[in-house]
């Protein structure tokens, strides 16, 4: 949902703009944006871990996203 911040005439005009959209564009657009916050996830971890192998980057997106603490990462490997 919209911030505290967010003015009511543009909160209105969100909401007006999504009113206006049939299921199936709003559905694509949440689809969008989930992908679109997901690979930014996916940067932000390798950035914070450029020597990570996949496997690694895999285990701690999972983490971050499902809070799923692999097995390997739990004894330390």
């Amino acid at each position: 949902m919209m911030e505290q911040d967010t003015r009511p005439e543009a909160r209105r005009r969100y909401v007006e703009l999504l009113r206006s959209k049939s299921e199936v564009e709003r559905l694509e657009a949440a689809a969008s944006l989930t992908s679109a916050a997901r690979e930014m996830t996916r940067l932000g971890i390798r950035a914070r871990h450029p020597n990570a192998s996949d496997v690694e980057l895999r285990e701690r997106f999972m983490e971050v996203v499902y809070g799923v603490r692999s097995r390997s990462r739990e004894s330390g490997g």
